[in-house]
C-alpha cells in the first residue's frame, strides 16, 4: 500500500523499511488504519517511516 500510495516519489529500501517497521511494531494494523495514517502524511513519505509508532493512534 505504501508503494501505490508514494508511487514514484519512493524507492524500493523506503517500501522496505516502512514495511519492517509496521512489522516491528507487533501489532495488528487493519488496511484502514494504514490508508488514514498515509493520508495525514501525504507529502512526507519519510514521516511517515520515522512516525510509524503513531499508526495505532488511527482507528
Amino acid at each position: 500500500m505504501f508503494k501505490h500510495f508514494y508511487g514514484d516519489n519512493i524507492t524500493e529500501d523506503m517500501a522496505m523499511k516502512f514495511r519492517n517497521a509496521a512489522v516491528a511494531l507487533n501489532v495488528q494494523i487493519s488496511p484502514a488504519q494504514v490508508q488514514g495514517y498515509l493520508l495525514l502524511r501525504k507529502e512526507d513519505p519519510q514521516a511517515s517511516i520515522d512516525d510509524i509508532a503513531t499508526i495505532t493512534y488511527c482507528k
